[in-house]
C-alpha cells in the first residue's frame, strides 16, 4: 500500500433544525475531510468536526495542520498491512505530543484507516479487538428548545421512535431545564435513563444550586456542568452529587484524562473521536480509564456525517461496556448525508455493526460534491 494523493476538504451539512446548546447555536456545520488515494486506486475517507470551544481548532487551522507537519511522513512509505499503518500513526503520535490538534489528527487517521483497510479487505475494528456486539444502543439528545408546542413535537418523535436513553441540553434558567426533563421523562418513559448536559453553563454553586431539583427528577448522570477548567469546582460538584460526572469539553487528550482522574474531578469521561484525536487515541484513553476503575462514554459531535459515525460505530461495538453512545444522527438532523448506506440509529435508538473493509460505508460522490470544496491537494 502506497499513498499517492492527498486531499483536504471542507464539507457543509445544512441541519433540518437549530442545534443549540449553551456553548453555541448551528443551522449547519462546516467539517473537514480527508480523501486519501493510494497508487492502485483506493479511496479511503476520514472526517473532523472542528469546534474552537473544544480543542480550540477552527477548520482553517485543521487544514494548515493536515497539509503541514501531520501530512509529510505518509509519502514514498509502503505499508504491508492495516497494522503497519496503525502503528506508523501511533508512532507519530509519540512524536508530535498531546499537542497537536485531535481534530485534524483523526481526520487524517480514519482516511488512511479506512483506505487500507479497503486495500486490505479489513475492518478497522480488527485494531480495536473486533467486533463484540453485533448492535449498539443510542441515545436521543434534546437540544434547547423555547417553544413548548416545538419541544412538545419533539418528544412525540422520541416516544414513537421507542429512545429509553435521552439527554437533555441544560442551562436555560430553572424552569425552562425542569420543563425540558418533565418532557423528556414522558418522551422515554418513566424507568428510561435520562441524564443532562450543561456544557460548562455554571459556576460550582450555580450547578449545586440548580442540579439537586434535577436529581430529585431522576437523572442518571451530569455531563460538564461547569467550565473546562474548572477542574477544583469539578472535584466539588463530583463530591457532593450522587449521579456521577461525566467530563467532555475539560479533556481531549490523555494528558487531560490522567489530570482530570488523579485530581478527582469527574466519575467518568465522554470520549468523542474528533476532538480526541481519532480511534486510535480514543483506543489509549479508554484502555487508561479502565485501569484506573473510570467508566467512559463514546460521545459525537453534533453534526457528524456518516464517516464520523461509521468510525463511532466501530468504537462502539468494539467496547460494549460503554456507559452510553451518541451519535447516529443522520437523516433526523442532517438535510442530506454523504455516505450510501444509511447510519442513522433506528428504532429504540438500536444500529448495527458494520462490517465492511475500512470503516465499513461509502461515500455517495455525487452527494458529497454537493457539499464540498477542495481546500488543499498533496500528490
Amino acid at each position: 500500500m502506497e499513498v499517492e494523493r492527498l486531499e483536504v476538504l471542507e464539507v457543509r451539512l445544512p441541519f433540518r433544525m437549530v442545534f443549540g446548546h449553551s456553548l453555541a447555536r448551528r443551522r449547519d456545520t462546516t467539517n473537514v475531510w480527508v480523501r486519501v488515494r493510494l497508487r492502485d486506486g483506493t479511496v479511503g475517507y476520514g472526517e473532523a468536526v472542528p469546534r474552537a470551544y473544544v480543542t480550540g481548532e477552527t477548520p482553517d487551522s485543521v487544514v494548515a495542520d493536515i497539509t503541514g507537519a501531520l501530512a509529510g511522513p505518509w509519502w514514498r512509505r509502503k505499508f504491508r498491512s492495516l497494522e503497519d499503518v496503525a502503528d506508523a500513526l501511533e508512532v507519530r503520535y509519540d512524536e508530535e505530543g498531546p499537542a497537536r490538534g485531535g481534530a485534524a489528527r483523526c481526520a487524517l487517521e480514519l482516511a488512511l484507516l479506512d483506505a487500507a483497510g479497503k486495500h486490505f479487505t479489513r475492518s478497522c475494528a480488527e485494531l480495536l479487538g473486533g467486533v463484540r456486539a453485533d448492535r449498539v444502543e443510542y441515545s436521543v439528545v434534546l437540544p434547547f428548545v423555547r417553544n413548548p408546542l416545538t419541544l412538545l413535537g419533539l418528544c412525540l418523535k422520541v416516544r414513537r421512535y421507542g429512545a429509553r436513553t435521552a439527554k437533555v441540553k441544560v442551562g436555560q434558567g430553572r424552569r425552562l431545564d425542569l420543563r425540558t426533563l418533565a418532557f423528556a421523562r414522558w418522551a422515554i418513559g418513566p424507568r428510561g435513563d435520562l441524564r443532562v448536559d450543561g456544557n460548562a453553563c455554571w459556576t460550582a454553586e450555580q450547578a449545586l444550586d440548580a442540579l439537586p431539583a434535577m436529581v430529585a427528577r431522576g437523572i442518571c448522570a451530569v455531563e460538564q456542568p461547569l467550565p473546562a477548567d474548572d477542574l477544583e469546582g469539578l472535584a466539588r460538584v463530583a463530591e457532593a452529587l450522587e449521579p456521577p460526572v461525566i467530563v467532555d469539553e475539560s479533556f481531549h487528550t490523555l494528558a487531560d484524562a490522567r489530570r482530570l482522574i488523579e485530581r478527582r474531578a469527574c466519575d467518568a469521561l465522554n470520549i468523542r473521536l474528533s476532538k480526541c484525536g481519532g480511534l486510535l487515541t480514543a483506543r489509549r484513553i479508554l484502555a487508561f480509564a479502565r485501569e484506573r476503575g473510570v467508566p467512559c462514554q463514546l460521545g459525537a459531535q453534533v453534526g457528524e456525517s456518516g464517516i464520523l459515525t461509521a468510525a463511532g460505530r466501530a468504537f462502539a461495538c468494539a467496547y460494549p461496556e460503554l456507559l452510553y453512545r451518541e451519535g447516529a444522527a443522520g437523516r433526523f438532523l442532517l438535510e442530506e448525508d454523504v455516505t450510501v448506506e444509511d447510519t442513522t440509529a433506528g428504532p429504540g435508538g438500536w444500529a448495527p455493526a458494520l462490517r465492511g473493509p475500512g470503516l465499513g460505508v461509502m461515500v455517495d460522490e455525487t452527494r458529497l460534491a454537493r457539499h464540498a470544496r477542495t481546500r488543499a491537494v498533496v500528490a
